[in-house]
């Protein structure tokens, strides 16, 4: 849902409105993830359902603002500043419903270092750079390679089985990437 709600949200606020062929290409994306789902629906939404909406909707909201920001600053810059907001509110957050904030042991710093380092910089801040490129829409869709990408990294780091509803699915979303990109 984030990437529909993405490029609705830049074609309402930033006047980008994308080729027929964007759009075919994030109906085909999402019928690849539907498909690594294995074809199936709830049957009843649930608070986990709720949840992932919600989820769907702030990340949304973050990239929308990301390109907005992206105007004044540069991509460093914006990942920065998103950073610094992002950190000031999660730190609230953990103080108010009692988590611990400092990591107490090695592997919690590790933990928290790898993640600013590979999520934060090496995500967050190529996405900043991609969104001052980039129509905010071909952004949310390119987003949707993680699904292939942790699957297929699962696969191989991990050991894990991939089921052929996941193969077909991941090859269906990639093949949604290929045609969306620029000409």
């Amino acid at each position: 849902i984030a990437p529909i709600l993405v490029v609705i949200g830049g074609a309402l606020f930033f006047a980008e409105h994308p080729p027929m062929r964007i759009w075919f290409c994030l109906a085909l994306a999402l019928v690849g993830s539907w498909t690594m789902a294995g074809l199936v629906a709830p049957n009843r939404l649930g608070a986990g359902d709720l949840y992932a909406l919600g989820a769907a909707i702030f990340y949304s909201s973050y990239l929308l603002v990301v390109k907005r920001v992206r105007r004044v600053l540069d991509g460093p810059a914006a990942t920065l500043w998103t950073a610094v907001v992002s950190a000031g509110v999660l730190v609230v957050a953990a103080l108010v419903s009692g988590e611990t904030v400092i990591p107490a042991t090695p592997l919690g710093w590790a933990a928290v270092i790898l993640l600013g380092v590979v999520s934060h910089a090496g995500g967050q801040g190529l996405t900043s750079i991609a969104l001052g490129r980039v129509p905010v829409g071909v952004v949310a869709l390119v987003l949707l390679a993680w699904a292939p990408a942790s699957a297929f990294l699962a696969w191989a780091v991990l050991g894990e089985t991939l089921n052929g509803f996941q193969v077909v699915g991941a090859g269906i979303i990639l093949a949604a990437l290929f045609l969306a990109r620029p000409n």
